[in-house]
């Protein structure tokens, strides 16, 4: 069959963007022209052969790859950051990257994704199982590659909740073999964690992590100087009563440093989480009253 045809101006003009050039926007034009058929009098256009577009998109192939790497790269990069060096709308971008740049609506873990996520290919022969606040106070139970050095490739598996048995479920979805290989697991204290680890890594030897034997010292200090704090604010009470018994005016216990004996208790909060090596002069001197203060209860 043979066409006869005619030009007859062009489609609407649609348009691309692409890498800025010296600090300016660039916009890709691209028209497609108009044709008419002159035997039946009826007008077309010619598909467009040219795939230039990052799906879903206005950005050029190479740009949008360019900027969904910018955002992968860099996590404290955010959507609207790029707005201002790429010369784009960062509103725009960024539902362009959830919906479709980042592949997040095709991600084969989506349906499950506010329940649990595993990577299996991340895990590794020394792991870590803790509790972690994500957002709105709610736990989820994390696992790591502690050879990742919590880099690319950390993440094992993040479970919403802490019961055993919802962990091991998802931990049980890992090949048997890979598993077994594990030779170290990194927990806390906690029960359910020593259960998860006993079933998903028999062959695995458990420590404990020094963060948590070193945060129980603590919070028994912390503990010991609160009790403190009780009884020097009772004493002050007992002080102040005592001296208006007597109708004399009532002078509290003050240090060299010019702290009473309850605010010497408050103030040395933080200075008992710090090494006495990096003690400063003032907290020093705090820290020796304290024990002084001790001493003498």
């Amino acid at each position: 069959m043979i066409f006869i045809l005619n030009q007859k101006g062009f489609m609407e003009a649609v348009e691309v963007t692409d890498f800025p050039i010296r600090d300016h926007k660039v916009i890709l034009v691209l028209r497609r022209r108009r044709w008419i058929d002159i035997r039946t009098g009826k007008s077309f256009s010619l598909p467009l052969q040219i795939d230039i577009t990052a799906s879903g998109t206005r950005y050029s192939k190479e740009f949008g790859v360019f900027l969904k790497r910018n955002v992968w790269r860099h996590p404290s990069v955010t959507c609207r950051t790029l707005e201002e060096f790429y010369h784009i709308n960062g509103r725009s971008f960024e539902k362009q990257y959830k919906e479709t740049l980042s592949g997040y609506r095709s991600w084969d873990q989506l349906s499950h994704a506010q329940k649990w996520l595993l990577f299996e290919d991340n895990i590794g022969k020394n792991i870590a199982i803790d509790e972690t606040s994500l957002s709105n106070g709610e736990l989820y139970t994390i696992i790591t590659n502690r050879d990742k050095h919590g880099k690319q490739g950390c993440l094992v598996a993040i479970v919403a909740g802490t019961k055993s048995l919802d962990v091991c479920k998802v931990l049980d979805k890992i090949d048997e073999k890979k598993r077994e290989d594990v030779e170290e697991v990194t927990l806390d204290l906690s029960d359910s964690m020593r259960k998860i680890v006993r079933h998903c890594f028999p062959k695995a030897k458990r420590v404990i992590d020094r963060f948590h034997i070193q945060k129980l010292a603590s919070d028994a200090v912390q503990q010991m100087r609160i009790e403190y704090r009780w009884a020097a604010l009772q004493q002050a009470n007992d002080e102040k009563e005592n001296a208006k018994l007597e109708k004399i005016a009532y002078q509290p216990l003050t240090f060299e440093n010019g702290d009473t004996r309850s605010e010497l208790l408050v103030r040395s909060r933080y200075l008992l989480f710090k090494s006495s090596e990096k003690w400063t002069d003032e907290q020093k001197l705090r820290a020796k009253n304290t024990v002084q203060r001790i001493s003498r209860h």
